[in-house]
């Protein structure tokens, strides 16, 4: 079964994820940058529902270090489903019944973690800004197209002063692709939108150390 969902915060991702799993699956795959998730069926006489977990971690780690750092978590019945030590969400999901199920120790622990995704999401956030910025301000893109002119979109010699029985043929013949060339930069604008939401959602549910 494979589910697509958006989170502004760690926890509603974690509650959503444990949601679904609590109805009878595991989560077995991750896909971040798509936003989707894999589950499968636990077995009908199965009596364990294992609870997933997540950390974010902002630094790079060496492999070594991010090796001992899973191991660390492995030692106390839990198990990767997704990360790398580039930094990121880690998933880890119980492996046994008899793990605790929550991962961190205290709550400075859990604010640390939800800090670091918070910190993640402004730099996305500014990098994709700074994309559409660039993309668009004082200086114009593919073929000189200017995304605030949507005539620029249309790349038809002439288009615009052909007579009407030419004009609307060629028009609807080329607004698929004006608008993809158009819009395509307000996909980093909105990507952008996404990432300040995480921050301002976690700053009004978590107080960030």
């Amino acid at each position: 079964m494979k589910r697509w969902h958006l989170f502004l915060t760690l926890s509603a991702e974690e509650d959503w994820l444990n949601g679904i799993q609590m109805q009878g699956y595991r989560l077995v795959r991750v896909q971040p940058v798509w936003h989707r998730y894999t589950f499968e069926a636990l077995p009908a006489d199965a009596t364990f529902s294992p609870v997933t977990r997540l950390d974010c971690r902002e630094a790079i780690l060496s492999k070594r270090h991010y090796q001992d750092y899973c191991q660390l978590f492995s030692d106390s019945g839990w198990t990767l489903i997704h990360g790398n030590r580039y930094g990121g969400i880690q998933y880890f999901q119980q492996s046994r019944v008899t793990a605790t199920d929550e991962i961190f120790s205290d709550q400075t622990s859990k604010a640390l973690s939800q800090s670091h995704d918070s910190n993640l999401g402004i730099v996305y956030g500014v990098v994709f800004l700074v994309w559409f910025l660039g993309l668009n301000l004082e200086s114009k893109w593919l073929n000189n197209l200017n995304v605030f002119d949507f005539r620029s979109w249309y790349f038809r010699p002439g288009l615009w002063q052909m007579p009407s029985s030419q004009f609307w043929p060629a028009f609807w013949f080329e607004t698929p692709f004006a608008l993809f060339r158009g819009l395509m930069p307000f996909v980093l604008l909105l990507i952008s939108g996404y990432y300040f939401a995480r921050v301002f959602s976690t700053m009004r549910t978590t107080p960030l150390k």
